[in-house]
């Protein structure tokens, strides 16, 4: 807590030079983002941060953003649940020197089994994160995870979603044998994952009565340099919030025509 303290009255000092870059006397300046990789037979010796030059006042911003996140004395009132199907993830969140059982709970639950009880009421969350979750669920049960979510939200509340796309490079990578249904494979240690388009993404939320904040596709480049290796990375990424009053009757109302077709 100390730490923290002192750290966001170092923050409050620097905040004028907050925005300043400080750039490398071997290059000129080059706006963050202007350096666009245009030659692909250089793409692993392309570097868009190579340029920048980063002073300590930086890394200690950097270090309070991420800082701010954390369940202090700054968010009072603020509450935590995490669950995991496995006893044994549970556990080892709940021996890290972090853990503090008065601001956050971790608890084993099957989130697949709708005959098991949360350790609380319905419409008492305000922010669901599903974060790589859904992926690992058969298709055929997620729309029924996603309803009983849908549950746990207050009205207004806001469900994050994050998860793999369709065509990444890790779903290229599959071999022959690991393909269970369409899109869905079972890795080499037995864990399973979905690939996901966006209009899967909208119509399982949709169906669930929540509204489209953002969902897009995030395509990235990845190169590890060491190894000479290019990866096409895709994601999908939505938020998606409960309405605040729902129609009881014309229950209908709550879903809309689809967007993306």
């Amino acid at each position: 807590m100390n730490f923290i303290t002192r750290l966001s009255a170092l923050c409050l000092r620097k905040k004028s030079n907050m925005q300043q870059r400080h750039q490398s006397s071997r290059r000129p300046a080059v706006p963050l983002g202007s350096r666009i990789l245009t030659d692909p037979s250089k793409v692993f010796e392309h570097n868009m941060w190579d340029h920048m030059q980063w002073s300590l006042s930086s890394f200690t911003i950097i270090i309070f953003q991420l800082m701010v996140f954390c369940f202090s004395s700054s968010t009072p009132g603020t509450f935590l649940y995490c669950c995991d199907f496995a006893s044994g993830a549970v556990e080892l969140v709940k021996s890290h020197s972090s853990y503090n059982s008065a601001w956050c709970s971790a608890f084993v639950h099957d989130v697949c089994d709708d005959a098991l009880p949360y350790p609380f009421p319905d419409e008492i969350l305000d922010v669901i994160l599903l974060v790589f979750v859904l992926s690992t669920i058969h298709p055929d049960r997620m729309q029924q995870v996603v309803n009983r979510l849908v549950k746990l939200l207050k009205p207004g509340g806001m469900l994050l979603f994050r998860d793999y796309g369709r065509y990444d490079t890790a779903q290229l990578r599959f071999k022959k044998g690991h393909c269970l249904s369409e899109n869905f494979y079972v890795r080499g240690d037995g864990t399973r994952v979905y690939f996901f388009t966006k209009e899967e993404v909208w119509n399982m939320f949709n169906l669930a009565g929540l509204t489209e904040v953002q969902n897009l596709v995030d395509r990235r480049l990845q190169v590890n340099r060491k190894k000479k290796v290019k990866m096409q990375r895709v994601w999908v990424q939505g938020k998606f919030q409960k309405p605040l009053l729902l129609s009881l009757n014309n229950p209908e109302e709550t879903t809309k025509r689809h967007p993306y077709g």
